[in-house]
C-alpha cells in the first residue's frame, strides 16, 4: 500500500518552479535557456500523483474508470477550452488567413488531444516560427491525456493478473521508452520531442516512485544526512538543467536524466520542514503552483499575440507579460477551474456533457477555419494577396545550404531562365527573395542565381564559428566575379543579428 499524504504543499511549490521556468524560457530573453524542462517536471509529478490515485483505489477495491476520467475532465477541460475559446476570438482579429487556417488545424488537433502529433508533423518546437503558434504548448497536454487513456487500463490488467509484477512491468516499459528515445533522438529529433513512446519514461519515472514511495522513504528516514543530501542534489539537478541546457541540446535523452532524477529525488525527500521543502511550501510558491495549470495555458497565446501585434519584441514589455499571465491565471483558477471541481454544483452528468459539447464545438470551429482557408473575407482582398505571397520557398531544402559539406557555388540553383543576369547572395533571409525574384524575372526571359548559407555573415577578414561559412563566402565571391553575365547582385543579410546579436 502506498502511503502518501493527501496534500503536499511542496509539490505545488515544485509546480511553480516548473511553470515559471517554462514562461521565462518563452520570453526568449535567455534567462532560463533550459526552461523548457519545466514540462518534464510536470510529467514526473503527473506520473507520481496519477499512479498514487490509481493504486490507492485499486487496493481499496474502489477504482472506477468513470470516476477517474471524470476527475481528469474536471481538472483539464474547463480551463483548457476557456483558453482555446478566448485565444480563438483573438485569432479572428489578429491572424492572417494563412495563419488562421493553421491555427484552426491546431484547435481541432488539441481538442481531441492529438496536438503533439499535429505539431510533430508541422514544426520543430525550437524553430523560429514557434513564437507565432498560440497553441504549440498544448502538445504536452495531449501527450499526458494519451498517457491517461493507456495507463489506468494497464494497471487494472496487471493488478488482476499479478500485482507483484507491476513494478517489473513499469520498469520494463520505462527502459523500452528511454532506449527508444536515445535511438530515435539521433535520427528524428522532432518525433523524439513530441511523442508518447519517447516521452513515456518520464511519466513512468513518477509512477515508479509512487509504487515504491513508502519503501524508499522508510529506508532513508534513518539516514538523515543522506536524506538531506539527496534533497539538495535533486534541487541542484533541476536548477542545473534549467540554466545549462538550451535549444540545441538533444532532448529528451541523456540530457533529460538530471531533471527527471532531480524531480524524483525532491518528491521523495521533501517535506514542509526540510530545506528545499520549506522554500517550496512558502505561501508565494504554493500560490503560483495552484494556478500553474492556467498559467501554462495562458502565457503562450498571450506572448504570441503580443509579438504579432507589437513586432518589436521589446524585453521590458515581454517581462511585463509575466505578471499579467499570472493574474489572468488566478482569475481562470478562481472562476473557471474551481467551480467545475465542485461536484455539488456540477454533477457527473453535467461535466461529461460539457466535455462532449466543448470537444464537438472546438472540432467544428477548427474544421470551419480550415475549410474556409482562414476566412480571408475578414480582410481587404489586396491585403490578402500580399499575405498569401508570404510563403516559404519550395526550393529552400534543395537550394539553400549550410555546414562543412555545403552546396558549391558552381552547383547552386538558378530560377527564371538560363539567361542569368541577377544573383541573390546572403544568409537564409535571401531564400524567399531569390525564389520570388526568379518568378518575376521569368516574364522578361531573365534568370537569377541563388547563393545562400545559414547563419553566415558577409565577412572575409576573420573566421566565423560556423563550419563551411568562410570557405563558402570566398568561393561564392570568386564565382560571382568570374561570371561576366551577372550584372546585378542583391546582398541579403540579417545585419542586426551579426552586429548586435539577439
Amino acid at each position: 500500500m502506498i502511503k502518501i499524504s493527501s496534500y503536499r504543499p511542496e509539490i505545488d511549490g515544485l509546480r511553480a518552479v516548473a511553470v515559471l521556468s517554462v514562461i521565462l524560457f518563452h520570453t526568449g530573453l535567455g534567462v532560463t535557456p533550459g526552461g523548457y524542462v519545466g514540462v518534464d517536471i510536470f510529467f514526473v509529478i503527473s506520473g507520481f500523483l496519477i499512479t498514487n490515485i490509481i493504486f490507492q483505489e485499486l487496493n481499496k477495491g474502489s477504482f472506477s474508470l468513470t470516476t477517474f476520467y471524470e476527475r481528469r475532465i474536471r481538472r483539464i477541460f474547463p480551463a483548457f477550452f476557456f483558453v482555446v475559446f478566448v485565444s480563438s476570438v483573438a485569432a479572428w482579429f489578429i491572424l492572417t488567413p494563412g495563419e488562421l487556417k493553421d491555427y484552426s488545424q491546431s484547435v481541432l488537433a488539441s481538442s481531441i488531444f492529438l496536438s503533439n502529433i499535429y505539431f510533430f508533423l508541422k514544426t520543430d518546437y525550437f524553430a523560429t516560427n514557434s513564437e507565432e503558434l498560440p497553441l504549440l504548448h498544448t502538445w504536452s497536454l495531449s501527450l499526458e491525456e494519451q498517457f491517461y487513456l493507456f495507463f489506468p487500463l494497464l494497471m487494472i490488467a496487471l493488478f488482476l493478473i499479478n500485482r507483484k509484477l507491476i513494478t517489473e512491468a513499469i520498469i520494463t516499459l520505462f527502459l523500452i521508452s528511454f532506449t527508444f528515445s536515445l535511438f530515435i533522438g539521433v535520427t528524428d529529433t522532432t518525433f523524439n520531442f513530441y511523442m508518447l513512446p519517447t516521452r513515456g519514461w518520464e511519466l513512468l519515472a513518477g509512477s515508479l516512485l509512487a509504487i515504491n514511495y513508502s519503501y524508499l522513504r522508510e529506508s532513508l528516514m534513518s539516514k538523515k544526512t543522506l536524506f538531506r543530501l539527496l534533497e539538495l542534489l535533486g534541487a541542484l539537478a533541476i536548477i542545473g538543467s534549467i540554466m545549462l541546457l538550451d535549444s540545441k541540446t538533444v532532448f529528451p535523452g541523456i540530457a533529460t536524466i538530471p531533471v527527471i532524477f532531480g524531480t524524483f529525488l525532491l518528491i521523495l525527500t521533501m517535506h514542509e520542514k526540510s530545506i528545499v521543502g520549506k522554500l517550496l511550501s512558502s505561501r508565494l510558491a504554493v500560490s503560483i503552483g495552484l494556478i500553474s495549470y492556467s498559467a501554462y495555458l495562458i502565457h503562450q497565446p498571450l506572448f504570441v499575440y503580443f509579438r504579432l501585434i507589437d513586432f518589436s519584441d521589446r524585453p521590458l514589455l515581454i517581462i511585463f507579460l509575466i505578471p499579467i499571465s499570472l493574474l489572468l491565471a488566478y482569475l481562470s483558477w478562481k472562476y473557471v477551474e474551481q467551480p467545475f471541481r465542485n461536484k455539488d454544483k456540477i454533477t457527473r452528468k453535467a461535466i461529461f456533457s460539457f466535455g462532449l459539447v466543448a470537444i464537438i464545438f472546438s472540432v467544428l470551429a477548427g474544421l470551419a477555419g480550415h475549410l474556409n482557408d482562414g476566412f480571408s473575407q475578414r480582410f481587404d482582398p489586396k491585403l490578402v494577396a500580399v499575405s498569401e505571397s508570404a510563403l516559404a520557398s519550395p526550393h529552400r531544402n534543395s537550394c539553400h545550404t549550410d555546414g562543412a559539406n555545403y552546396l558549391k557555388p558552381q552547383s547552386s540553383c538558378f530560377y527564371g531562365t538560363n539567361d542569368i543576369k541577377w544573383a541573390v547572395f546572403g544568409d537564409s533571409h535571401g531564400v524567399e527573395l531569390a525564389a520570388a525574384l526568379g518568378d518575376f524575372l521569368h516574364n522578361s526571359d531573365k534568370g537569377v542565381r541563388h547563393l545562400s548559407f545559414s547563419g553566415c555573415p558577409p565577412a572575409l577578414l576573420f573566421d566565423i564559428d560556423n563550419p563551411g561559412c568562410n570557405e563558402w563566402v570566398r568561393e561564392s565571391l570568386d564565382f560571382l566575379n568570374l561570371d561576366s553575365d551577372i550584372e546585378s547582385v542583391i546582398i541579403v543579410y540579417r545585419y542586426g543579428f551579426y552586429l548586435y546579436g539577439d
